[in-house]
């Protein structure tokens, strides 16, 4: 069954739009950094599936036989535990980074688990869902998780610029989320830094099966 009430989210960072777009100063860090690199930012998408609620960058929150792109994404998550750092960071606190978190803890190795870096300062609860946010990140706390700001994080690597997934050189760096062009669905770069994207409004609730 799923792992949360159903909610249908107003629509936001629709495509094609200024709330799909990365904002500057995080864009001009990124290219920046593939530049340097001579590489490009990978961008991982999600929320393809309009039957399913997917606020994980990693899977749906109901993984559908019939579409492989619900199911739990093992060729990212392979290249995100040869990283150096994975820091997890954007919007919202209370939904897509935690869903996101929670799957990468689940199946993290246990002895690892401090390599998974969560920036409370980049990120923030979707209004009306503090209580959920801040269990949240008690959570992470408890389970080992490096819970930290993006002031008293040492980056590696040339300045604070993100690094990518797998190079075991630079901190792999997941935004959660970037959403897409249906409510309650969204896209997650992969390697980015801080998203500043507002908060949505808040949303409408609806009965809690999928």
């Amino acid at each position: 069954g799923t792992r949360s009430s159903l909610i249908i989210w107003p629509e936001h960072c629709l495509v094609g739009t200024n709330g799909h777009a990365v904002v500057d100063d995080v864009n001009a860090a990124c290219q920046a950094w593939a530049g340097s690199r001579a590489c490009a930012v990978e961008y991982v998408l999600k929320g393809n599936n309009a039957l399913t609620e997917h606020y994980s960058a990693m899977r749906a929150d109901v993984e559908r036989p019939d579409d492989l792109r619900t199911h739990f994404n093992t060729a990212l998550f392979e290249r995100l535990c040869k990283a150096e750092r994975v820091v997890v960071c954007g919007q919202a606190l209370s939904h897509c980074v935690a869903f996101t978190m929670r799957d990468l803890v689940e199946r993290w190795p246990n002895k690892q688990l401090q390599k998974l870096v969560l920036l409370t300062d980049c990120a923030s609860p979707v209004g009306g869902f503090d209580d959920a946010a801040r269990t949240f990140v008690e959570e992470m706390t408890a389970a080992g998780v490096t819970v930290t700001t993006s002031g008293q994080l040492e980056w590696s690597g040339a300045g604070k610029s993100a690094g990518a997934a797998g190079t075991g050189a630079s901190p792999a760096v997941v935004i959660s989320p970037m959403p897409a062009e249906r409510p309650g669905h969204h896209d997650l770069p992969e390697v980015l830094g801080p998203e500043t994207e507002a908060r949505a409004k808040k949303p409408r609730k609806t009965s809690p099966t999928r």
